[in-house]
């Protein structure tokens, strides 16, 4: 049980930023990893890692960036020298735990948990809204759930926090459980609930939900047209698909890959308009196309994509829409095939691809897999603590005591940077 005496010994911070203007304009320019890196080091000459607005913007950088570890080693570098003065971070707990949801950091983002739980960041919503997204994002449902349950403020984030990422991994009914409390609600979580209720062939309850909204967008109309389809109602989703244009609402790039929304009717539109137009897709458009249907759960329609732009098209596929095609195998548990296309692509697996496969032998219980995915994935990143971490989680789970020693040896041995230990939340 927690209590308020717990954090009466943390002050509230306030926070009052002196630097010079100029110096946070480069936060605005980056583009690449190395541009990051160039700011960091400008950062540390100028002594701004004491300035709490240049540590969350630079955090922010590094966890938007193509190798989101970064931020989560900086971090760690930062809580061990700062420890006593949480000023210095308190604004970057969010990004780096988003870094943890994009590299799939289960382990350093629990740490995180635990740590704030125990300071004054716990009693502010945007930082626990952040640690509910984190968990749900790397599949901790329950962990996702008791963070929520305990939170002393919850806000219309923190709800709609909860709802998508049921939805995400097929909970409907505890979704709608959730969605039913709620004291208020919003486009996101009604949008959340129509896709959750199409795919599920809960078309009904969907369009309970989008009559009952006083507000609808594209993600509203979309989704329930979706569900009709899905319910075999094509004549439905014709009807108010009508209504929308009529409305002067349509489709566009954003819709499609947002992750609320069942692309499929989007998808036959915009590759019939395509083709009237004589408009030949191009390797952007098939990325969009296979992402829209790794976030829907589309598996039959992301497989006609991406045999289509190499058939039809003759487009070589790049790295970003094999690990499309991998996911979207891999969260359906269909890992021999995602294995399959990892031996057969003519481009070297990534730190990402065998990341996802990663996850996915763990979420299907996949042991075999799963060591494999993390032994590649530490010899392309030796320095990332997540790959031993579920390494080790792996052998845990099949009883080999031995092995899960031996991984925290060569975690020694070679320097594997690890968060400061904290008081578990659990």
């Amino acid at each position: 049980m927690m209590s308020s005496s717990n954090f009466a010994s943390v002050p509230v911070a306030v926070i009052t930023v002196t630097r010079k203007p100029t110096a946070l304009l480069l936060f605005e320019k980056w583009r690449t990893v190395s541009h990051v890196r160039q700011i960091h080091a400008h950062v540390i000459k100028t002594n701004l890692l004491t300035d709490p607005l240049s540590v969350a913007k630079l955090m922010k950088a590094f966890s938007e960036s193509s190798n989101p570890n970064e931020a989560i080693s900086l971090y760690a570098q930062l809580l061990n020298s700062c420890f006593q003065d949480l000023r210095v971070i308190q604004f970057s707990v969010p990004s780096v735990l988003k870094a943890c949801a994009n590299s799939l950091a289960f382990e350093e983002g629990k740490q995180i948990l635990g740590f704030v739980y125990k300071t004054h960041l716990w009693f502010d919503p945007f930082v626990t809204n952040s640690l509910v997204r984190m968990c749900m994002e790397v599949g901790q449902l329950a962990l996702a759930r008791e963070v929520f349950d305990k939170m002393p403020v919850r806000d219309l984030v923190s709800w709609n926090s909860l709802i998508t990422g049921y939805v995400r991994f097929g909970e409907i009914e505890i979704a709608r459980e959730v969605f039913d409390k709620m004291p208020h609600r919003d486009l996101v979580s009604c949008n959340a609930m129509i896709d959750g209720y199409g795919k599920h062939g809960m078309c009904e309850l969907a369009e309970q939900v989008f009559n009952n909204m006083s507000q609808k967008d594209v993600v509203s109309f979309t989704s329930m047209i979706s569900g009709f389809i899905l319910d075999h109602r094509p004549g439905k989703g014709l009807s108010l698909f009508r209504e929308m244009l009529c409305l002067g609402i349509r489709p566009d790039a954003p819709a499609i890959v947002n992750p609320f929304l069942p692309p499929l009717l989007t998808l036959v539109l915009l590759r019939r308009d395509m083709e009237r137009e004589g408009i030949r897709p191009d390797d952007i458009t098939f990325l969009g196309l296979l992402s829209a249907c790794n976030h829907g759960g589309l598996m039959e329609e992301g497989q006609f994509h991406f045999e289509t732009m190499q058939l039809k098209y003759k487009i070589v596929p790049k790295i970003q829409h094999y690990g499309c095609i991998i996911d979207l195998l891999g969260r359906a548990g269909r890992l021999e095939e995602a294995i399959g296309i990892i031996h057969d692509m003519p481009l070297e697996p990534d730190l990402l691809i065998w990341k996802v496969i990663l996850s996915a032998s763990m979420k299907h219980n996949n042991f075999v897999m799963g060591k494999t995915a993390a032994l590649r994935a530490i010899k392309l990143a030796p320095q990332d603590s997540s790959c031993y971490v579920l390494l080790s989680n792996i052998y845990a789970k099949a009883g080999m005591w031995d092995e899960v020693t031996k991984v925290r040896s060569v975690m020694k041995k070679r320097r594997v940077k690890k968060f400061p230990d904290v008081a578990p939340f659990l």
